[in-house]
Protein backbone atom coordinates (compact mmCIF):
# COMPACT_ATOMS: atom_id res chain seq x y z
CA UNK A 1 0.00 0.00 0.00
CA UNK A 2 2.86 2.29 0.82
CA UNK A 3 4.17 1.70 -2.39
CA UNK A 4 0.87 2.67 -4.70
CA UNK A 5 0.49 5.72 -2.21
CA UNK A 6 4.27 6.58 -3.36
CA UNK A 7 3.64 5.85 -7.00
CA UNK A 8 0.36 7.88 -6.99
CA UNK A 9 2.51 10.90 -5.37
CA UNK A 10 5.08 10.87 -8.31
CA UNK A 11 2.78 10.86 -10.69
CA UNK A 12 0.21 13.53 -9.21
CA UNK A 13 3.03 15.78 -7.98
CA UNK A 14 5.68 15.39 -10.94
CA UNK A 15 6.35 16.10 -14.47
CA UNK A 16 7.27 13.31 -16.52
CA UNK A 17 8.73 13.97 -19.81
CA UNK A 18 10.04 11.05 -21.86
CA UNK A 19 11.88 13.63 -23.94
CA UNK A 20 13.03 17.21 -25.12
CA UNK A 21 13.65 19.00 -28.36
CA UNK A 22 16.49 21.39 -28.69
CA UNK A 23 16.57 24.39 -30.95
CA UNK A 24 19.36 25.71 -31.97
CA UNK A 25 17.80 28.90 -31.79
CA UNK A 26 15.81 30.90 -29.15
CA UNK A 27 11.85 30.46 -29.64
CA UNK A 28 9.01 32.24 -28.08
CA UNK A 29 6.44 30.15 -26.19
CA UNK A 30 3.94 30.09 -29.04
CA UNK A 31 6.47 28.53 -31.26
CA UNK A 32 7.14 26.41 -29.05
CA UNK A 33 3.84 25.41 -27.95
CA UNK A 34 2.88 24.80 -31.62
CA UNK A 35 6.03 22.80 -31.88
CA UNK A 36 5.37 20.77 -29.00
CA UNK A 37 1.53 20.37 -30.44
CA UNK A 38 2.78 19.70 -33.72
CA UNK A 39 5.22 16.38 -32.31
CA UNK A 40 2.33 14.95 -29.67
CA UNK A 41 0.14 14.96 -32.88
CA UNK A 42 2.34 13.11 -35.11
CA UNK A 43 4.49 11.10 -32.84
CA UNK A 44 3.07 10.32 -29.43
CA UNK A 45 0.42 7.91 -28.44
CA UNK A 46 -0.03 4.38 -29.33
CA UNK A 47 -1.35 4.87 -32.50
CA UNK A 48 1.83 7.06 -33.63
CA UNK A 49 4.47 4.37 -31.90
CA UNK A 50 7.17 3.29 -34.18
CA UNK A 51 6.74 5.90 -36.58
CA UNK A 52 10.52 8.00 -38.36
CA UNK A 53 10.43 11.32 -36.96
CA UNK A 54 11.63 14.14 -39.17
CA UNK A 55 13.11 17.29 -36.93
CA UNK A 56 13.90 20.75 -39.21
CA UNK A 57 15.93 23.44 -38.40
CA UNK A 58 18.67 22.10 -36.83
CA UNK A 59 16.64 20.46 -34.33
CA UNK A 60 17.72 17.83 -32.51
CA UNK A 61 15.86 14.93 -30.02
CA UNK A 62 17.24 13.91 -26.82
CA UNK A 63 15.46 10.99 -25.06
CA UNK A 64 15.23 11.05 -21.08
CA UNK A 65 15.85 7.67 -19.44
CA UNK A 66 14.10 5.85 -16.31
CA UNK A 67 16.23 7.68 -13.32
CA UNK A 68 17.26 5.00 -10.73
CA UNK A 69 14.50 6.08 -8.46
CA UNK A 70 11.79 5.25 -11.37
CA UNK A 71 13.51 2.38 -11.71
CA UNK A 72 13.98 0.84 -7.84
CA UNK A 73 9.86 1.87 -7.24
CA UNK A 74 8.96 -0.54 -10.55
CA UNK A 75 10.89 -3.02 -9.48
CA UNK A 76 9.03 -2.75 -6.03
CA UNK A 77 5.63 -2.92 -7.29
CA UNK A 78 6.91 -6.08 -9.18
CA UNK A 79 7.90 -7.53 -5.56
CA UNK A 80 4.48 -6.58 -4.55
CA UNK A 81 3.29 -8.94 -7.40
CA UNK A 82 5.10 -11.71 -6.18
CA UNK A 83 4.44 -11.44 -2.83
CA UNK A 84 0.72 -11.87 -3.41
CA UNK A 85 1.35 -14.67 -5.67
CA UNK A 86 3.46 -16.49 -2.67
CA UNK A 87 0.79 -15.72 0.11
CA UNK A 88 -1.82 -16.82 -1.86
CA UNK A 89 -0.08 -19.54 -4.51
CA UNK A 90 -0.77 -18.07 -7.38
CA UNK A 91 1.31 -18.01 -10.39
CA UNK A 92 2.66 -14.23 -11.81
CA UNK A 93 1.04 -14.76 -15.19
CA UNK A 94 -2.89 -15.21 -13.84
CA UNK A 95 -2.42 -11.65 -11.79
CA UNK A 96 -0.84 -10.29 -15.48
CA UNK A 97 2.47 -10.16 -14.66
CA UNK A 98 4.50 -11.59 -17.84
CA UNK A 99 7.91 -10.33 -17.34
CA UNK A 100 9.34 -14.04 -16.85
CA UNK A 101 6.36 -15.78 -18.71
CA UNK A 102 6.49 -17.74 -22.05
CA UNK A 103 3.84 -19.87 -23.63
CA UNK A 104 5.39 -22.54 -22.66
CA UNK A 105 5.67 -21.66 -18.77
CA UNK A 106 2.53 -20.01 -18.37
CA UNK A 107 0.47 -23.11 -19.80
CA UNK A 108 2.38 -25.60 -17.23
CA UNK A 109 1.93 -22.56 -14.32
CA UNK A 110 -1.47 -22.95 -15.14
CA UNK A 111 -1.70 -26.48 -14.46
CA UNK A 112 0.29 -26.28 -11.36
CA UNK A 113 -2.62 -23.69 -10.12
CA UNK A 114 -5.15 -25.90 -11.00
CA UNK A 115 -3.35 -28.86 -9.27
CA UNK A 116 -2.07 -26.65 -6.24
CA UNK A 117 -4.09 -24.25 -5.63
CA UNK A 118 -7.53 -24.95 -6.91
CA UNK A 119 -7.46 -28.67 -6.40
CA UNK A 120 -7.38 -28.62 -2.43
CA UNK A 121 -10.28 -26.24 -2.21
CA UNK A 122 -12.17 -28.41 -4.42
CA UNK A 123 -11.65 -31.81 -2.52
CA UNK A 124 -12.77 -29.72 0.94
CA UNK A 125 -16.00 -28.29 -1.03
CA UNK A 126 -16.62 -32.08 -2.59
CA UNK A 127 -16.75 -33.47 0.93
CA UNK A 128 -18.39 -30.99 2.46
CA UNK A 129 -21.21 -31.21 -0.26
CA UNK A 130 -21.51 -35.24 -0.02
CA UNK A 131 -21.64 -34.79 3.06
CA UNK A 132 -24.66 -32.22 3.29
CA UNK A 133 -26.39 -34.09 0.48
CA UNK A 134 -26.19 -37.59 0.89
CA UNK A 135 -26.62 -39.71 4.18
CA UNK A 136 -24.03 -41.86 5.47
CA UNK A 137 -25.87 -45.24 3.66
CA UNK A 138 -26.20 -42.84 0.55
CA UNK A 139 -22.49 -42.03 0.79
CA UNK A 140 -21.33 -45.27 0.01
CA UNK A 141 -22.87 -45.23 -3.80
CA UNK A 142 -22.88 -41.34 -4.11
CA UNK A 143 -20.18 -38.46 -3.91
CA UNK A 144 -20.03 -35.11 -5.34
CA UNK A 145 -16.75 -34.38 -8.06
CA UNK A 146 -15.41 -31.70 -9.85
CA UNK A 147 -14.69 -31.73 -13.08
CA UNK A 148 -11.06 -30.64 -13.71
CA UNK A 149 -10.69 -31.78 -17.23
CA UNK A 150 -10.85 -28.07 -18.81
CA UNK A 151 -8.22 -26.87 -16.57
CA UNK A 152 -6.15 -29.78 -16.66
CA UNK A 153 -6.49 -30.50 -20.44
CA UNK A 154 -3.33 -28.85 -21.64
CA UNK A 155 -3.13 -27.73 -25.39
CA UNK A 156 -4.01 -29.26 -28.31
CA UNK A 157 -1.33 -31.90 -29.75
CA UNK A 158 -0.50 -33.22 -25.73
CA UNK A 159 -4.40 -33.66 -25.95
CA UNK A 160 -4.80 -35.96 -29.13
CA UNK A 161 -1.46 -37.49 -28.07
CA UNK A 162 -3.16 -39.08 -24.95
CA UNK A 163 -6.69 -39.70 -27.00
CA UNK A 164 -4.36 -41.54 -29.34
CA UNK A 165 -2.51 -44.03 -26.93
CA UNK A 166 -6.46 -44.14 -24.99
CA UNK A 167 -7.69 -45.21 -28.15
CA UNK A 168 -4.91 -47.70 -28.70
CA UNK A 169 -5.53 -49.64 -25.75
CA UNK A 170 -8.79 -50.08 -25.45
CA UNK A 171 -9.84 -46.80 -22.50
CA UNK A 172 -11.89 -44.60 -24.87
CA UNK A 173 -13.55 -45.74 -28.39
CA UNK A 174 -14.10 -43.05 -31.06
CA UNK A 175 -17.25 -41.29 -29.73
CA UNK A 176 -16.53 -40.79 -26.14
CA UNK A 177 -13.11 -38.80 -27.57
CA UNK A 178 -15.39 -36.73 -29.90
CA UNK A 179 -17.41 -35.92 -26.45
CA UNK A 180 -14.33 -34.86 -24.97
CA UNK A 181 -14.26 -32.33 -27.00
CA UNK A 182 -17.30 -31.19 -27.28
CA UNK A 183 -18.20 -32.91 -31.04
CA UNK A 184 -21.15 -35.02 -32.10
CA UNK A 185 -21.22 -38.54 -31.65
CA UNK A 186 -21.07 -40.56 -34.95
CA UNK A 187 -23.73 -42.57 -36.00
CA UNK A 188 -21.26 -45.83 -37.68
CA UNK A 189 -21.72 -48.40 -34.91
CA UNK A 190 -17.56 -48.37 -35.32
CA UNK A 191 -17.33 -45.28 -33.40
CA UNK A 192 -18.31 -47.03 -30.23
CA UNK A 193 -16.21 -50.00 -30.71
CA UNK A 194 -13.05 -50.58 -28.24
CA UNK A 195 -9.79 -51.50 -29.66
CA UNK A 196 -7.97 -54.54 -28.86
CA UNK A 197 -4.28 -54.31 -29.53
CA UNK A 198 -2.98 -58.04 -30.91
CA UNK A 199 -0.03 -57.97 -28.07
CA UNK A 200 -2.41 -57.29 -25.38
CA UNK A 201 -4.66 -60.30 -25.81
CA UNK A 202 -5.18 -62.35 -22.37
CA UNK A 203 -3.64 -65.64 -22.91
CA UNK A 204 -5.49 -68.82 -23.50
CA UNK A 205 -5.52 -71.39 -20.43
CA UNK A 206 -4.21 -74.57 -22.23
CA UNK A 207 -3.02 -73.40 -25.28
CA UNK A 208 0.41 -74.88 -26.29
CA UNK A 209 3.86 -72.90 -25.92
CA UNK A 210 6.44 -72.18 -28.56
CA UNK A 211 4.71 -73.99 -31.25
CA UNK A 212 4.71 -77.06 -29.35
Amino acid sequence: MAVERFSGAIYRNGAKMSGFVAHPETIGPEAAKTLSDSLNSLYGGTANAGRIGVLEEGMTWHALSVSPEDAQMLESRRFSVEQIARMFRVPPPILGDLSNGSYNNVTELGRWFAGHTIRPWLVRWEKCITRALFSTEGRRDHAVAFDMDELLRGDMLQRFQAYRIGREIGVYNANELRGFEGMNPRRDPAATEFLSPLNMQPEQTGAPKDGS
